[in-house]
């Protein structure tokens, strides 16, 4: 048993309790037999398993490589700028005697502006694209399939409740 399956047991056995536990306080404070259908314990799965929602993680981070990678087509626009402050100049003859002071300006400036776009990549741009669409699909599949088996373990779970409940019925006839 691979630690990924354990963990996705675990999560959906936590799930199923915590139905259970809803069910008994429900049942202990309303004093009577609550009956939940199965669609409400499946909105009460999607919104409450931690597990889920690492999978709809997974697929918001699909979206943000896919915006990504899409992003790429875009030019890329850089901007630099540089203000520098130079000192008096001074002008020395071959023996370093007879200093003179020369006037240069003292404040300067620089605005670069740099931009450039992919023209030709040899497919790398479009590839990259379509990989992180199928990982996008991929992630959205796994949800999906995530999602079925917590919900094919709580429909177990809940017919296994109405078993013992029907049996608990049964016993109480006798």
């Amino acid at each position: 048993m691979s630690v990924k399956s354990f963990m996705r047991k675990c999560t959906v056995t936590a799930a199923a309790v915590s139905c259970f536990v809803f069910l008994c306080t429900a049942q202990q404070n309303g004093g009577g037999r609550m009956v939940m259908s199965i669609g409400d314990i499946f909105a009460i799965a999607d919104s409450a398993s931690s597990s889920i929602r690492v999978f709809q993680t997974g697929v918001s981070a699909a979206e943000e490589a896919l915006s990504a990678a899409r992003s790429q087509r875009l030019p890329d626009i850089s901007v630099s700028a540089s203000v520098s402050y130079l000192g008096n100049g001074v002008l020395w003859d071959r023996n370093f005697g007879n200093p003179q002071k020369i006037d240069i300006p003292h404040f300067g400036n620089n605005l670069a502006i740099e931009a450039q776009q992919v023209i030709y990549a040899g497919g790398a741009v479009s590839s990259g694209i379509e990989i992180a669409r199928l990982e996008h699909q991929k992630a959205g599949l796994d949800l999906e399939q995530h999602r079925q088996d917590v919900r094919f373990m709580l429909v177990g779970y809940y017919l296994e409740l109405y078993r013992q409940y029907n049996l608990l019925e049964v016993m109480r006839r006798l």
